[in-house]
């Protein structure tokens, strides 16, 4: 089973994802955050081994926080979840070493694939992203 951590701002954005994942017998939600710093501070404490991260945010944006959690632990998978199609975004997150970056207009079921294919290494874009 994967231990997944959200870090997203939004509370009912977080609870919302959570039930979707969990849907999903090898996914389970063990830490939430409300920024960037506190998504290093839990990966201090905990081995987690899938991230869903908001870009923006308070205290710290998911960008940084990318950047920071695959410096020191490069085996976690973290994937972008953003309302924002901004190709910098992409590009910076991707360039920081995130394992992908999605869209909130998703599809449920797309979350879930994408879980899939960043834990198998995979790199997962959203097609408006990657075009």
């Amino acid at each position: 089973m994967w231990k997944v951590l959200l870090v997203e701002d939004q509370s009912i954005v977080r609870q919302g994802l959570k039930m979707i994942l969990e849907q999903d017998p090898n996914i389970t939600v063990t830490h939430e955050a409300e920024n960037g710093k506190q998504a290093i501070e839990i990966m201090e404490k905990h081995l987690i081994d899938f991230i869903m991260m908001d870009v923006r945010m308070p205290v710290m944006n998911g960008i940084e926080a990318s950047r920071i959690i695959k410096e020191r632990w490069p085996d976690t998978k973290i994937l972008i979840l953003t309302t924002f199609n901004d190709d910098e975004y992409a590009m910076q997150a991707l360039k920081d070493g995130a394992n992908g970056f999605l869209l909130k207009t998703s599809e449920p079921a797309k979350l879930i694939e994408a879980v899939y294919s960043c834990m198998k290494g995979g790199l997962t874009l959203h097609d408006e992203a990657a075009a």
